[in-house]
């Protein structure tokens, strides 16, 4: 039932709700997000979260940093995600079951890996090129992908 006040991280804040719903403000609009959404801060907005009912609420967060989403998406510009809310259980599932592996250096050595495949296909899908553009209108290839683009350019 803990209420976060109004903050702001130099990296992305993707917090999966796992039980229950939370009110998340972010950048002056607030949001329901119940179990199995995403919240999404993007680096420097401000946000905060409470509860939405009178019913405890749960959640895990990952921060990521700018460079971090940078090499995800093989780009040389920082994306801002779509944001405050994501809908994609696929993904919260992911990110939900790699957390602990990757928080609590549980036994699962495959943790870093679901935590990494599904911050790029988080990054990939939902990110925004410029503040204009719809996160869904734009293709983005993989980084290896785009490596080897470059790579055959530079030796046609």
């Amino acid at each position: 039932m803990h209420v976060h006040d109004d903050h702001s991280h130099d990296g992305y804040s993707i917090i999966v709700v796992t039980g229950g719903s939370k009110a998340f403000r972010n950048s002056g609009q607030t949001v329901i997000v119940s179990t199995d959404e995403i919240a999404i801060s993007n680096p420097g907005q401000v946000h905060g979260c409470g509860p939405a009912t009178d019913e405890p609420w749960s959640h895990k967060t990952w921060y990521v940093s700018q460079d971090l989403a940078m090499q995800l998406m093989g780009s040389d510009e920082a994306p801002s995600l779509q944001s405050p809310m994501i809908r994609d259980k696929s993904i919260a599932a992911a990110l939900n079951d790699a957390h602990d592996g990757v928080y609590d250096d549980s036994a699962d050595p495959d943790a870093e890996m679901i935590a990494n495949e599904a911050l790029v296909e988080l990054f990939h899908t939902y990110s925004m090129v410029s503040s204009g553009d719809d996160p869904k209108a734009v293709a983005r290839p993989e980084s290896r992908t785009a490596a080897c683009i470059a790579y055959m350019a530079d030796h046609l």
